[in-house]
């Protein structure tokens, strides 16, 4: 079959999304799907509701809400545990896409794009009765699919045992032929989200499926279920598969969905559909957003008026508020809902990612089509700069498993055109196409085959995007075992591969072997000319040896280079993080001098495709750092893949890594301008779908960034002096005009610059910023008035545009107040400081501070709202002064009010004396706290209860120096471990627990005699049970209650206020224990446990790495539970391993990269399940082989049991 001149779109693009009013014959009226850069002429229209939106803002009381959405949609869904959307099959509008439906397909490849008149979407359809149903067309497209009723996963509330049932029937195909009818299976799963791999019993809690006939008229199956697993979120799909390539697919029906517990009685929920007239629903800004509402409402009135906000998708920012009466339609379905049916505007004057949530009687509905985004015009014509910008155009590279066809089926939930169109929309300037050997020669060596590539460019080519060519596509998919033909098809090498005369020679016998390649190259460039930028292979590593790789690299650069001298390779793929696969990749590959055969050396960054994740900073630039030290001076480097992208705001599961939000990938496309990369071809083009046919926010967020790259051809790094600040200057080959971005690698900051009037300012997606002009009034030297104002910073970038000079004196020259993310509480005892660091930014980070008259930096591991404790003798001054490395203002330690300071001996009483002049006596004695003294009391009263006469009580704060910035005892306190003893001359006692407010048992006891003149008191509390958590220090106060006749006199106290050691705790007189009944400490050897170590020895795990062990002596242990916390700090640490004897060993991954320039502060937890003589820690460090220059330094090793 000839290719035709363009490949055309299936059918219109706008009943996707069930428009009611665009192309409702269901066939495109041009070669491409509608543009979605049309704009129209509205404005006088978009002024009218304006208008009016003013008015109904004044005047209606409707919009005085008291609710406000605050959540994601699927928050909200797991909070009212919604179910199946519109699964009665009545919201859709009949001949339209069915609202919630979606179908994962495996598409025929060449039908798919030849055959181009062909759905394969669930529709609404009408039987002659009335009845709504969903139907997927049989269409010669697919070959085996997934529908799922409902766009999301869903919870369920309880456990309990639950019958889902449905009606299924066929009917003939679309056209008009009934095949063989095949049988459904049903499957019915929970998904734990945290897991990518793994034993299939992990990933799927719940996982049944069950095969279904269906006949050719309408049957109900059933489908009941024990609900044990409630944590994690459930889905259905019917699966239909087609065995051999002569089979067809029918026409599925599907209706009357029902997910009920048996013990209740179903109830519809009333839901909602916003139908966008724009493809993805994306806007260009001032075009009308007028979605059509439909609604299934348990209402008999003749009109429902629901509420609306449109907000910002990322920071819920609302932004407009309506009310809207929607009509009844006259049709009430068979759950006794009724339809209502309205239009709205809801355009905003914004760019922006944007979703409307919709709210009737107060209450959120259950809901699709909310989301729609509003971008910039895209010019056809790419700067270059804007043509490095790329994605992954991955249509093809999926696999069927089904059946062995001859070539790989497309795998999808939405067709070609429509991903094509939302990388252009994105601002694209390239995309990625897979040129596999199934795709180019999936027949026999000798020819090639281009007719399924050859649609796909020119439609590239067609979106203004310039084709890069994947030769050899993902080598991962290439590695099949010989003979297990049930796997090829999930492959990328074709059958005829597999023949033994065409298996390569070295030890990976299943890769493409030199005739392979060949016949590959002449095919492709045989047919494929237009395209002058190639790839060769994704993450080779994997499979190949680096001499075998080298191999292939110069035949096809020498084949390249014959056919056009000017036609760029790309080479290496070398992809990891920080770890030895990445960097070792390209030491063996420089060896072999491979730059002499490629022209950009091309890295897939993944875990480090950031300057700052889980709050450690500087991941991409470090990574770019090592790259080019193994690299010939001056190679140019090209970003191959990073399909996840870690997210700034929302929760990022294992399985949806690649949803992230707009301002995440801005913020990883201006790395590599910063980086001075030839291109960035990162994410897949299936991280701009939010949903089928629906754009995600990336999509307006990366047109942001193309519009400011509009027009110019060169990158300005400036030189920013705080390394938490990220800027980057875009400009033309004169500098006549400029444009940039800033953004800091924290949650907050300020920019405080001289007024400069001819810059202007523009948020993540392109809008003008209106922020608060803080005005801060300053003289200089000769008392002129200085005019400054702030600009607030985050970790989204700011736009801004002006000239290259007065860009440059912004980012070089403005002051920078970073703020101070952590607050240190110190509390001093005998000259030396115990310190509590505070993390107050509100998200984890990494910080150095550095003390006022010190060298070295100590590095913080900050938790979000957690605290790291640590012993300040050798880090911090007696005035407190510190500053955050990389900022110059200074910060001011908050000191704890000094109380008496005592230190016990053994045997030896500790004299002190309350408030009223009672004398009292500490002392230790083996392992018990012997606490005595004299009261001096007119009348001793005995009493029944614990405060019907004289009691004595003592509280024991056994964490001194933990949670510093609360002195309020409450159950907030996680960390904190406070008990209060209470003796009474009755004899009775009890111990509390403050901070929980409960009572515990204790060995403790007291004896409470009466005197001449008063009464005597002598108590003995286990140190067991008050042994201290942190240090050889415990907090204790202790208070005297009298009761004279039925006078309760006021109560004496050792320190402090009397009557509030129950409630306040920082006002405890500090005691030190005797050494020898201190926690068991673990000290280390000086020579042995500190000093730099260099990493010189083999491992005992890791081929390419090297290692550095030492150990510290510790003491016996008994078993418990015990905290070990120590310093560390070194440079290119891979990954570290320690173990306690007795204790399981810990391995701490690559993430973990401490700075040669700081200390951090480590802390971990081991339970010792038996008692150990000569227990020990053992340290053992990992290091890449190739840094030669690794080495680590640990100190201030400390062990202390629970």
């Amino acid at each position: 079959m000839p290719p035709p001149d363009l490949v055309k779109n299936p059918f219109s693009i706008f009943q996707f999304h069930g428009n009611p009013s665009v192309n409702s014959g269901g066939k495109a009226k041009s070669n491409f799907p509608p543009s979605i850069f049309c704009q129209n002429n509205q404005g006088r229209r978009k002024l009218k509701h304006f208008f009016t939106f003013l008015f109904l803002i004044a005047m209606s009381p409707l919009l005085s809400f008291g609710f406000e959405a605050k959540f994601d949609l699927e928050d909200y869904a797991k909070q009212n545990f919604w179910r199946l959307f519109n699964a009665s099959g009545d919201l859709g509008e009949v001949g339209k896409a069915a609202p919630g439906y979606k179908a994962d397909c495996y598409l025929d490849r060449e039908k798919m794009l030849y055959d181009t008149e062909l759905s394969f979407l669930p529709m609404t359809m009408q039987e002659e009765d009335g009845n709504h149903f969903i139907a997927v067309p049989g269409s010669p497209i697919l070959r085996e699919y997934d529908v799922c009723p409902g766009l999301r996963s869903f919870y369920l509330p309880k456990e309990g045992e639950i019958e889902i049932s449905f009606r299924l029937k066929y009917l003939p195909d679309c056209h008009g032929d009934l095949h063989p009818l095949i049988p459904v299976t049903f499957d019915f799963r929970s998904t734990n989200q945290d897991l990518l791999y793994g034993p299939v019993n992990k990933r799927y809690p719940v996982l049944k499926a069950k095969t279904f006939r269906p006949t050719c008229e309408w049957q109900t199956f059933r489908f009941r279920s024990e609900i044990t697993e409630i944590a994690h979120p459930y889905s259905i799909k019917l699966r239909l598969t087609l065995h051999q390539q002569e089979d067809k697919m029918n026409t599925l029906c599907l209706d009357d969905f029902s997910l009920t517990y048996l013990d209740e009685k179903e109830q519809r929920e009333d839901e909602l559909v916003f139908n966008h007239s724009a493809p993805s629903a994306l806007y260009l800004k001032g075009t009308p957003v007028l979605p059509e509402i439909r609604a299934l409402l348990h209402s008999e009135h003749p009109e429902e008026t629901v509420e609306l906000i449109c907000r910002k998708r990322y920071s819920h920012e609302h932004i407009r508020r309506t009310a809207l009466v929607l009509q009844k339609q006259g049709r009430k379905t068979p759950d006794g809902r009724t339809l209502f049916c309205g239009n709205v505007d809801m355009t905003p004057n914004l760019y922006g990612g944007f979703e409307i949530i919709p709210l009737w009687k107060n209450k959120v509905l259950h809901s699709v089509g909310n989301d729609f985004q509003v971008i910039h015009p895209v010019s056809p014509e790419k700067s270059p700069l804007q043509k490095k910008l790329g994605a992954h155009f991955t249509f093809g590279s999926g696999f069927m498993l089904s059946f062995d066809q001859t070539t790989r089926p497309f795998r999808g939930t939405q067709d070609i055109y429509t991903s094509a169109d939302q990388c252009r929309a994105a601002g694209f300037g390239h995309l990625m196409l897979c040129f596999d050997f199934r795709s180019v020669t999936p027949d026999s060596p000798e020819a090639g085959e281009t007719k399924l590539l050859r649609p796909q460019v020119d439609l590239v080519k067609h979106m203004k995007m310039e084709p890069v060519g994947l030769l050899g596509g993902w080598v991962n998919y290439q590695n099949r075992r010989k003979h297990q033909k049930q796997f090829s098809a999930n492959s990328m090498l074709p059958n005829w591969l597999y023949q033994e005369k065409y298996l390569s020679t070295h030890k990976n016998r299943y890769l493409p072997c030199e005739t392979a390649w060949k016949t590959l190259m002449n095919a492709t460039l045989n047919e494929f000319n237009d395209i002058h930028v190639w790839m060769l292979l994704c993450e080779p590593q994997w499979s190949y040896a680096a001499l075998d790789y080298f191999n292939v690299q110069k035949l096809v650069w020498s084949m390249l280079k014959e056919n056009n001298p000017n036609d760029i390779l790309i080479a290496a793929s070398a992809t990891s993080d920080q770890g030895y696969n990445l960097t070792g990749w390209l030491a063996k590959l420089h060896e072999l001098g491979f730059e002499d055969y490629c022209s950009y050396v091309s890295f897939s960054p993944y875990a480090s495709g950031e300057d700052f994740k889980n709050g450690v900073r500087n991941r991409h630039t470090n990574l770019l750092d090592r790259i080019r030290k193994e690299l010939k001076p001056g190679t140019p480097l090209w970003e191959q893949e990073l399909y996840y992208i870690g997210h700034s705001k929302r929760e990022q599961k294992a399985l949806n890594q690649g949803y992230f939000a707009g301002a995440d990938a801005q913020r990883h496309y201006l790395l590599g301008f910063r980086q001075g990369l030839g291109g960035i071809t990162g994410i897949a083009a299936s991280s701009l779908a939010r949903y089928p046919y629906v754009a995600s926010e990336v999509v307006p967020a990366l047109n942001a960034l193309s519009f400011f790259l509009a027009g110019k051809t060169k990158v300005i790094v400036p030189t920013i002096a705080n390394d938490r600040v990220r800027g980057v200057i875009f400009t033309d080959d004169d500098e006549k005009t400029a444009s940039g971005a800033v953004w800091v690698l924290q949650k907050s900051a300020k920019m405080i610059r001289q007024e400069i009037n001819e810059i202007r300012f523009f948020d993540t997606y392109g809008n003008d910023m209106q922020f608060d002009e803080k005005v801060i009034r300053l003289y200089d030297t000769h008392g002129n008035e200085m005019y400054f104002a702030e600009l607030a910073l985050t970790l989204d970038p700011i736009f801004f545009t002006g000239s290259v000079s007065g860009l440059k004196a912004m980012l070089e020259k403005s002051l920078l107040d970073m703020g101070c993310p952590i607050q240190i509480f110190r509390r001093k005892f005998g000259g030396e400081g115990f310190c509590e660091a505070k993390n107050i930014s509100g998200q984890p980070d990494v910080i150095a501070i550095i003390p006022g008259d010190k060298k070295d930096a100590i590095q913080f591991n900050l938790v979000e709202k957690d605290s790291c404790f640590f012993r300040d003798s050798s880090l911090l001054n007696d005035a407190g002064i510190f500053r955050i490395s990389g900022q110059m203002q200074e910060q001011k330690v908050s000191e704890i009010p000094a109380v008496p300071e005592n230190t016990l001996n053994m045997s030896e009483n500790h004299p002190m004396l309350t408030k009223d002049g009672n004398e009292v006596f500490f002392r230790m004695e083996e392992e018990n706290l012997i606490v005595s003294g004299f009261v001096k009391d007119a009348q001793f009263t005995e009493g029944e209860g614990l405060f019907d006469g004289d009691a004595v009580e003592l509280f024991i704060d056994q964490t001194p120096f933990r949670s510093l910035a609360h002195n309020d005892i409450s159950n907030s306190l996680q960390d904190v471990k406070i008990s209060q003893f209470i003796f009474a001359a009755s004899g009775k006692k009890k111990k509390l627990d403050l901070v929980k407010k409960s009572e515990i048992p204790t060995g403790s006891f007291c004896k409470i005699t009466p005197t001449a003149g008063g009464w005597d008191f002598a108590m003995s509390i286990p140190l067991a049970e008050i042994s201290p958590l942190d240090t050889e220090i415990l907090g204790i106060n202790l208070e005297i209650f009298r009761v004279d006749e039925t006078e309760k006199l006021p109560k004496d106290t050792l320190f402090g206020t009397p009557g509030v050691s129950y409630k306040e705790r920082l006002h405890y007189p500090l005691f030190r224990l005797p050494k020898s009944l201190a926690p068991d400490w673990v000290q280390p050897d000086a020579e042995r446990a500190s000093g730099r170590r260099s990493f010189d020895m083999e491992p005992t795990w890791g081929p390419t790495l090297r290692v550095c062990r030492f150990s510290v002596r510790a003491r016996p242990l008994t078993p418990g539970n015990y905290h070990l916390r120590f310093l560390l700090k070194g440079a290119k640490i891979d990954h570290m391993k320690f173990q306690i004897t007795g204790a399981k060993q810990t391995v701490v991954a690559k993430h973990f990269l401490p700075q040669p320039d700081s200390w951090k502060m480590l802390n971990f937890d081991f339970t010792v399940t038996q008692e150990e003589k000569h227990a020990g820690i053992s340290f053992e460090f990992l290091a890449p082989r190739p840094d030669r220059d690794a080495w680590v330094e640990v100190s201030q090793v400390e062990l202390t049991k629970e």
